[in-house]
């Protein structure tokens, strides 16, 4: 019986190894860091971005600060090594939403960006929002994925 099973293991390491085939998965999580959170970005369209230039940044920011006194300063961010992901919920009739990462994902083929969305729970004023949150990563070259988890 020891003998069978040794020869099984044996048999199961050559077999996987002579597959040639590297099944590893490098799967790194990475941090961020919250640049901009809030529940109105005039942003009425839910859509998420990925941002990769001061340019576009600064768009959103204009967009976030229209109509306020004193003014959000563009964060500098230097876009040869993070860029900006942006999530956006679009226009709600109802003010207590939240966005929370929950974690990001790195692989050679994609960065996913994994996220809940807090309801209201219960009573919660009727105004019109644009809630949304902006965050600072490592650059990437690949694509990105966003995925809301409940």
């Amino acid at each position: 019986m020891k003998h069978l099973i040794i020869l099984s293991l044996v048999v199961l390491a050559v077999t996987n190894c002579a597959s040639g085939k590297n099944n590893t998965k490098k799967d790194t999580s990475m941090t961020y860091q919250i640049l901009l959170k809030g529940s109105h970005s005039n942003v009425e369209q839910a859509k998420n971005v990925v941002i990769k230039d001061k340019k576009e940044l600064t768009k959103y920011y204009e967009l976030y600060n229209s109509g306020r006194d004193p003014k959000i300063l563009v964060p500098e961010v230097d876009f040869e090594k993070n860029m900006v992901v942006g999530i956006f919920l679009g226009e709600q009739t109802t003010g207590g939403f939240d966005i929370e990462i929950q974690s990001i994902k790195n692989t050679q083929e994609q960065m996913q960006i994994f996220y809940n969305v807090k309801a209201p729970d219960g009573p919660a004023i009727m105004v019109m929002t644009q809630p949304f949150i902006l965050i600072k990563v490592s650059k990437v070259d690949s694509k990105v994925i966003f995925k809301q988890v409940k």
